[in-house]
């Protein structure tokens, strides 16, 4: 039996959409399972609480939920590329994405990537994608782990991911990068879409 050949992420960027939401990890396409029920909610309420802030404070930024991908920059000849559950970025950046494979590509990151915890996929969510979100410059990792009731905040230090905090029941959830924003830790995980 031959082992099919390993595609080039350009190979993979050029491929038709085919409506599955997939990453690219180490040459081979990865189909993501669909997120459902509180994965969603969680998500979806995020998205609508980062909007109302930028709007509230005038700056031009925006999140989207599973709508783009950050390129993580190449380790050991393997290169990956990921979709934050939630991102946010400069009004600039989204534009330019418009016309293109939405890929935040390498050395240009989004702002801020968030990952709501799934069941069967922790370890690569607290784990692998935190420490490839700090490679490739995200600025702030937000890991919502439902499952285990907390938040916990990272703030990119040089290369690595130092914790800003974590935070659960009845707290407030601070960002390093957007200091006026308050979100309550309780309300997320009763978020309903």
């Amino acid at each position: 039996m031959t082992q099919a050949r390993l595609l080039t992420y350009e190979e993979y960027l050029q491929r038709p959409y085919d409506g599955r939401r997939t990453e690219f990890i180490d040459g081979e396409i990865v189909e993501l399972n669909p997120p459902r029920g509180r994965h969603t909610d969680i998500a979806m309420y995020l998205y609508r609480k980062l909007e109302g802030y930028f709007e509230d404070q005038e700056l031009l930024l925006v999140s989207r939920v599973y709508a783009a991908q950050v390129q993580i920059p190449p380790s050991g000849g393997k290169i990956r590329g990921r979709v934050p559950d939630v991102f946010v970025c400069t009004t600039k950046q989204w534009d330019a994405l418009q016309d293109q494979t939405a890929v935040f590509k390498v050395g240009n990151p989004p702002l801020m990537t968030i990952e709501v915890v799934s069941p069967g996929n922790a370890q690569v969510d607290i784990g692998a994608k935190r420490a490839e979100y700090a490679d490739a410059g995200v600025q702030e990792y937000w890991i919502v782990n439902a499952l285990e009731g907390y938040i916990s905040v990272w703030t990119l230090r040089g290369r690595f991911y130092e914790e800003f905090g974590t935070f659960s029941g009845d707290e407030t959830v601070y960002s390093n990068v957007f200091p006026n924003l308050k979100l309550s830790v309780a309300q997320i995980f009763r978020a309903r879409g």
